[in-house]
């Protein structure tokens, strides 16, 4: 059962694993994107779940630039500070072009702080979900 949900955001919790799993569908930027991801970060610290499962294979097209850089120079930071080395996020890959563009310009971005939390790109769940413990 989801925990919050938008038209393009669903975040479900996985209280065994301490997970959170945030979906992604359709066009998500500008303030819903920020916004599902402040209520993920909001939900894990009251939930005590550090693993992030991050599904985008239902998400169509790009971040705006402004919302990648609020995500690398903002969010992530944030998100890290907050919840410590603890914080683990698989992603999993839409099969866009767009994606790909989105994932390395992320990894680029990360490079930049000072202590990143652990972030992995996953093309499949079982994948995704192994890496984050089971």
């Amino acid at each position: 059962m989801s925990i919050y949900q938008t038209l393009n955001t669903i975040i479900w919790h996985d209280e065994g694993a301490k997970r959170l799993r945030l979906v992604w569908r359709g066009v998500i930027q500008g303030a819903d994107y920020r916004e599902g991801l402040h209520r993920l970060l909001s939900l894990s610290l009251e939930r005590e779940a550090q693993n992030w499962l991050i599904d985008q294979r239902e998400r169509t097209g790009m971040a705006l630039p402004t919302d990648i850089q609020w995500l690398t120079q903002e969010f992530i930071p944030l998100a890290a500070a907050m919840l410590g080395a603890q914080l683990r996020m698989a992603v999993l890959r839409s099969t866009s072009l767009e994606s790909h563009q989105h994932e390395t310009v992320i990894q680029q971005g990360l490079k930049l702080i000072d202590k990143p939390p652990t972030i992995a790109f996953f093309d499949t769940e079982a994948e995704a979900v192994q890496w984050l413990g089971g």
